[in-house]
């Protein structure tokens, strides 16, 4: 009973907002609907009083039969009108229904949501069914209403001629009723929710069409493969399902079959009462109808009601969605900071992800304003939580990050963000123009600010090469320009520089670039951050050589910290990971290294040497292989070769 009254509960909810999204469409809808249903019986009506008329009259009912073909010519004339509304509704509501999902994840303040499995699953199912199951609740509301009403007005029609008929009908339906309800149920929560096989089946399908494994797909030739691994899971699944499917319908069959003895019970009852003059032929036929009528919308009222399983899942996820806190981060007193003046700190900072992740431990060190900071490290040592913890996603689990002496805490979320800009690992791919996508860094930027954010990126020679430039629409997926990994990661450089910002974070800025166009975005991003406080996170070593200072992360510790030439002397971590980069530089063809630099003169003097003449007396050894001592020199230059 408490599964039903929650059920009830989320239909009510969902009713109330389809009214919100579309008051007058659903108003005229509603109503239509309901003149929709009362049509059936009154057409029963119409045909008692025509067999009347004739049993007693001799001419033709023609008032009777202009009442029935009215009630036809109604019928037809509403199907398309309800058809209209039910398609303007449709849109209204799911116009409705993605707005709250758009602004309550717009407004979730941490990353709890999408980081915790949980959760994320929750969300992927209202992403996925968003698009879908606003327009089913519509239809299937609409289809169920005019089912039940018209069910409603028949058996006021059999209460009319039978006071008793009525109710033993309803106590007849219930056992078809009960079995039909609960196989569809069955059914759907089968094929839809307790099987990961299905859910398996549907992704290894989905892989084909994929564009994400189209090149391995194609060059690996493993397409049959999944062919044949889903035809063999789809028949192991149907032939489980099946298995299950006829078990639960023989208690289903048994059930109608007692439906269908109290119908004939019925039916028996009305012709003897016919026989023995209780009552006119006429209601006998009108009697008959009735029957079949009640069992036709029975059947329809319980198919919608089967349909309506999904659709209200969806609606209580959207529901419990909905009315979750914004703030999976604590939002005390919310002070407003124009700017910060001093410094950041990080003060004895630990900090474990929800799934029980530790990511740091007791981390401490601060940025000063107008500093360019450079964190390295290994995958998983802890630069991207930094990060995360800088923007408030996440609040530490001890310790505190303050500004200016004011715990980050207590500041206002927006406020502090809107100080603060950003390039992340994960970039957003968005397909709109190439200026929209520059503009959602700084919605109110006017063009000039929006060409210097995009040369600031690297990404002149592309819009040259773009059909409309700046007004290029990107992404194929919706008939727009495809565009390489180091393109988009451009994009996202310029997306970053075009909000003015006190602070500017960049994780790995540049990991889908060339080198050189590395070091063109990195002679920009110096010019753009320009008396800017900067935080850099990159692997790239040879890139960092503008940084203030560099802070080393090893398995969520801050282990070194200085500037590079200290971090190299010190022979650390710092100095491991940079001539281990150094090493895998150390090349033979030293003409090859003058190649990927673009220079003019190849031939005769490789780069190498004319950057180490004056330098090295023998920057290669007797193998022709770069020395240790001139790859270090050109890797701190920021040559990324």
């Amino acid at each position: 009973m408490k599964v039903m009254s929650s059920k009830t509960r989320i239909f009510f909810w969902s009713i109330k907002q389809l009214l919100l999204s579309a008051p007058f469409e659903a108003i005229f809808l509603f109503t239509f609907v309901l003149l929709q249903g009362l049509i059936p019986a009154a057409s029963l009506y119409s045909i008692q009083a025509m067999i009347d008329w004739i049993s007693s009259e001799s001419s033709f009912p023609y008032v009777f039969v202009s009442i029935w073909a009215g009630l036809l010519l109604a019928d037809t004339v509403l199907s398309p009108i309800v058809s209209i509304f039910r398609l303007h509704l449709n849109e209204k509501f799911l116009c409705h229904c993605n707005v709250l999902l758009m602004k309550k994840a717009s407004a979730i303040q941490g990353l709890d949501s999408f980081e915790n499995s949980k959760l994320y699953d929750e969300i992927q199912f209202l992403k996925n069914e968003s698009s879908r199951r606003p327009l089913n609740f519509v239809y299937v509301c609409s289809g169920f209403m005019k089912e039940c009403i018209a069910l409603i007005a028949v058996l006021f029609v059999l209460g009319s001629l039978e006071w008793w008929v009525p109710i033993a009908m309803f106590l007849a339906s219930l056992p078809h009723a009960f079995s039909t309800f609960w196989f569809e149920k069955q059914s759907w929560d089968q094929m839809l929710f307790s099987s990961p096989e299905a859910r398996k089946l549907g992704w290894i399908a989905s892989l084909p069409l994929d564009g994400r494994v189209a090149k391995e797909l194609r060059l690996f030739a493993f397409g049959d493969y999944l062919i044949q691994k889903y035809k063999q899971g789809a028949l192991a699944l149907h032939v489980a399902l099946s298995k299950e499917r006829w078990k639960k319908s023989f208690l289903s069959i048994f059930l109608s079959g007692v439906t269908v003895l109290g119908y004939l019970f019925i039916l028996s009852q009305i012709i003897i009462q016919t026989k023995n003059k209780a009552l006119e032929i006429s209601e006998l036929v009108v009697a008959i109808q009735a029957l079949v009528m009640t069992q036709s919308q029975l059947s329809g009222c319980i198919s919608y009601a089967g349909m309506m399983t999904p659709i209200i899942l969806f609606f209580s996820k959207l529901k419990r969605f909905l009315a979750s806190s914004n703030h999976s981060i604590s939002d005390q007193n919310s002070k407003i900071m124009p700017v910060f003046t001093q410094e950041i700190s990080f003060e004895n900072v630990s900090f474990s992800y929800p799934d029980g992740r530790c990511a740091l431990t007791n981390v401490n060190f601060k940025i000063r304003k107008g500093e360019k900071i450079a964190l390295v490290g290994h995958n998983g040592a802890g630069k991207s939580t930094i990060v995360k913890l800088l923007l408030r996603f996440y609040d530490p689990a001890e310790g505190r990050i303050t500004v200016d002496g004011v715990d980050l805490k207590t500041i206002n979320i927006q406020n502090w963000r809107a100080l603060i800009s950003g390039s992340f690992q994960d970039f957003g791919h968005y397909h709109f123009t190439v200026r929209e996508n520059i503009l959602l860094g700084n919605i109110h930027a006017n063009e000039e600010h929006v060409l210097q954010a995009a040369k600031a990126g690297g990404l002149e020679k592309t819009l040259q090469n773009l059909p409309k430039g700046l007004s290029t629409p990107l992404g194929k997926e919706f008939g727009g320009t495809s565009l390489s990994g180091g393109e988009w990661q451009k994009i996202a450089m310029a997306r970053s520089f075009v909000k003015n910002a006190s602070l500017l974070i960049l994780d790995e800025p540049t990991a889908s670039l060339d080198p050189k166009s590395e070091i063109e975005v990195f002679n920009q991003f110096a010019d753009v951050s320009s008396g800017k406080t900067a935080l850099l996170i990159t692997h790239r070593l040879g890139s960092i050589k503008m940084a203030d200072r560099i802070l080393v992360f090893k398995f969520g510790k801050l282990v070194e910290e200085g500037t590079q030439d200290y971090l190299l002397k010190a022979n650390q971590e710092y100095a491991h990971l940079f001539f281990q980069q150094a090493k895998q530089y150390q090349l033979k063809q030293p003409k090859l290294l003058a190649f990927q630099l673009n220079s003019g003169n190849a031939d005769d003097v490789s780069i190498a040497e004319t950057l180490s003449k004056g330098i090295f007396e023998k920057p290669f050894d007797d193998k022709g292989v770069i020395s240790k001592e001139l790859s270090i020199r050109l890797l701190k230059q920021g040559l990324d070769y």
